[in-house]
């Protein structure tokens, strides 16, 4: 039985390799481009790549979340592109936790087939325009009203907003004793009173589009409800944020690799090879990415028993160590006057990108644990 799980694995990561060479690296475009290119997503969906990290039982492959991880790195390292690969990933996270965790069976059964298939795009509606995705600064609000609630309020840069089909909204549904409590709906995107703010591209991570929407007395039923009510902020936006950086730690480390790559190539073509002190600081490099390759697998390991959660013992320091070797591959060839090419210059600037995006969680992660050990 394992060894036919392993020979399944490793022809899903085929699929993937295969998938990102013959149709994402030979798209040059896109790493500039503004919009998400439809025929791709929807291929993505055809070749079954949507469907890894979903239960067989509901039409996915039931991939684990190191084979996510390894999926990931495969999509940036062979296609070129961290964007692409940051909107897939996102739309795995939300499928495999807030779905297939928190969903009800008729739930379950009627979305994760779609999603599997590529046939339903999701956004996880947290965030607010000027607040971030901070608790006390949220106003969206659900209010009962008989059998349904209304939803009004306004969410902002939403992955995968302007293609989604379905919202996941994040509203206050009750507050006391100055604490709020929030809900998450299941909210389609032809719902009444659902509109999408103007999206304004990212300068990085592109294709991946971002965007807001606008809820103006929307009308939901109960059933629309995603989990518990009144608890959505603790069991699902808090840990889904370690869920997605974990995730994230594949199409990191498929970008480091790639630009290894382009590293090796300018070397090679300007005749730079032959230094001791060369080739024993891009020997570290490579090593370097051999091991957080394996500190992000286990952490994904870990995460296979059922309500296990991120190791942020792995995670904090993962970043960290990370975060450096971009700059050190750049410091080699600027050492040398050579200019990088185009396609590194986009692939360093997308992980700039996403580190900072990064670095508020991670800081404000290491504060928690310091004030617990010093309580």
């Amino acid at each position: 039985m394992a060894e036919h799980r392993d020979a399944e694995n490793r022809r899903h990561l085929e699929g993937f390799v295969r998938f990102a060479r013959e149709n994402i690296a030979c798209c040059e475009d896109i790493g500039s481009a503004d919009n998400l290119p439809v025929d791709l997503w929807r291929q993505m969906g055809q070749e079954g790549l949507f469907g890894l990290g979903i239960a067989e039982n509901y039409g996915g492959s039931g991939g684990n979340w190191r084979d996510l991880i390894l999926a990931g790195e495969a999509l940036v390292a062979d296609g070129h592109n961290l964007g692409l690969a940051l909107s897939w990933l996102v739309q795995q996270a939300q499928a495999r936790f807030l779905i297939s965790r928190y969903g009800d069976e008729d739930q379950r059964r009627r979305l994760l087939p779609a999603m599997a298939r590529g046939n339903m795009t999701v956004s996880f509606a947290v965030s607010e325009p000027g607040h971030g995705a901070h608790p006390k600064h949220l106003t969206t609000k659900a209010q009962r009203n008989g059998s349904s609630f209304l939803l009004n309020g306004e969410k902002a840069y939403l992955t995968n907003g302007p293609i989604a089909d379905l919202y996941i909204v994040i509203a206050v549904t009750s507050e006391g004793m100055g604490k709020k409590r929030f809900t998450a709906f299941l909210v389609p995107r032809e719902t009444t009173g659902l509109s999408l703010t103007v999206s304004n591209p990212l300068p990085f991570l592109k294709p991946s589009p971002h965007g807001g929407i606008i809820l103006a007395d929307c009308s939901v039923p109960a059933k629309a409800i995603l989990g518990e009510e009144g608890n959505a902020y603790e069991t699902m936006v808090i840990p889904f944020g370690s869920y997605e950086e974990l995730m994230m730690t594949g199409p990191i480390l498929g970008a480091l690799v790639r630009l290894e790559a382009l590293t090796i190539e300018a070397l090679r073509r300007h005749a730079a090879v032959g230094e001791r002190a060369l080739q024993r600081e891009l020997g570290d490099v490579h090593a370097m990415i051999g091991m957080l390759k394996v500190l992000a697998w286990k952490a994904a390991d870990d995460l296979e028993p059922a309500g296990a959660k991120v190791s942020l013992g792995v995670l904090i320091p993962w970043m960290h160590l990370t975060a450096a070797i971009p700059e050190r591959m750049t410091e080699i060839l600027t050492r040398l006057d050579i200019d990088p090419v185009q396609e590194h210059k986009r692939m360093q600037a997308d992980l700039t990108a996403l580190f900072a995006l990064s670095r508020s969680r991670i800081m404000k992660r290491q504060e928690q644990i310091g004030a617990a050990l010093l309580s």
